[in-house]
């Protein structure tokens, strides 16, 4: 063999072994991620009212467990990003109330209201406080402005 296939052969060697390594540490994934998994709750329902301001929206909601409404910007036909939050509910039924959101709401931009169920602490956290679904569907409503 000439000098040049024997240092093609090393390097060929070498990155077959690094990938080998590569593979072998690699950080492994879960594949079960429940995070946001809805939680069944038949009974809730929520309903969006009026812009109540720039920042402000009315909403009512019926609720059975302690919760949260939860204004969500719209990425394509999901809820994406949060932009606004209640104070922690109490079961029952809530008529026109005031979420305040952290950014304006835009005309013409799409935005999803929905429901979430506390986990004990009072305080609304994604991924953490799980979304409401009724009879096998998320409760959510879309509106725009």
């Amino acid at each position: 063999m000439q000098q040049r296939d024997i240092l093609g052969l090393g390097i060929m060697l070498a990155l077959l072994a690094g990938l080998g390594l590569f593979f072998a540490y690699a950080p492994k994934t879960s594949t079960n991620q429940n995070t946001f998994l809805p939680v069944e709750i038949t009974g809730s329902s929520v309903t969006v009212g009026t812009q109540a301001g720039e920042q402000a929206l009315r909403v009512s909601a019926e609720i059975v467990q302690p919760g949260f409404v939860t204004v969500h910007q719209a990425l394509g036909q999901a809820p994406g990003p949060v932009v606004g939050q209640s104070p922690l509910l109490s079961v029952g039924r809530h008529l026109n109330l005031v979420v305040t959101t952290t950014e304006l709401l835009l005309p013409g931009s799409q935005y999803f209201v929905l429901l979430f169920v506390d986990d004990g602490d009072g305080i609304y956290q994604a991924g953490v406080d799980l979304p409401v679904m009724s009879d096998g569907q998320v409760i959510k409503q879309t509106f725009s402005l």
